[in-house]
């Protein structure tokens, strides 16, 4: 009798599909809003959209900790990020990174003294300034997990009035219509920028810069 290849006995080994904390929280989000959905349907759905290979098993894992993965605030480095560090002061952590999100689209220029004493604020508020000190590597550890970096502000984009250049491009050539062409001159003033921001911020995208103030001396 011939010998038997075990091999083709054996069971496949199943492929581990890593999921990013964005994914664990679309799919508890997906959960909310439809409560109906059995958690093999929610599998095969997440399978199909970003070709998976999770079963029953595991969505029912994450969503065991529906709470944790809903609480997280979306990124640009969430969808990279596929596990998500404990923190020892999680009401701080969420208050801090809804702060920088809004600075951030306020345009207001982060550094890493700034962190620190906003962390020392909410440390106030929360009564555990006592227990977290808000030093230099908890300051380094925050920018970690919400992917911050020191980014240069991109040139003035935001402080151009674009939906108005024509219009205002006409008004310039009527007025300087008026006027011969060996006339006109440009001068510019010289300014003491002595309120000028800072050209850099921390940011997890590339941010638009603003003009700077200019006050003559």
């Amino acid at each position: 009798m011939p010998p038997i290849c075990l091999n083709y006995l054996e069971k496949p080994k199943s492929t581990r599909t890593a999921i990013s904390v964005e994914v664990k929280k679309e799919i508890c989000e997906y959960i909310v809003a439809n409560p109906n959905v059995n958690q093999g349907e929610v599998a095969v759905f997440f399978n199909t959209k970003y070709n998976f290979n999770v079963d029953r098993t595991t969505i029912n894992k994450i969503w065991k900790e529906y709470e944790k993965w809903l609480a997280v605030l979306s990124t640009s480095q969430t969808p990279h990020t596929f596990r998500q560090c404990s923190v020892q002061f999680p009401e701080l952590d969420k208050a801090m990174q809804i702060w920088t999100s809004q600075a951030t689209a306020a345009g207001m220029p982060l550094t890493d003294m700034i962190l620190q004493q906003k962390g020392k604020e909410f440390a106030k508020m929360l009564n555990i300034e006592e227990q977290l000190k808000c030093t230099n590597g908890w300051v380094y550890r925050f920018k970690v997990r919400n992917g911050l970096r020191k980014v240069n502000l991109s040139g003035e984009a935001n402080s151009a009035p674009l939906e108005t250049l024509p219009e205002e491009r006409l008004r310039l050539r009527t007025l300087l219509a008026k006027y011969n062409e060996e006339d006109i001159y440009n001068a510019d003033e010289t300014g003491l920028f002595f309120r000028m921001e800072l050209k850099h911020t921390l940011g997890s995208s590339k941010i638009s810069g603003r003009k700077q103030v200019r006050d003559l001396c």
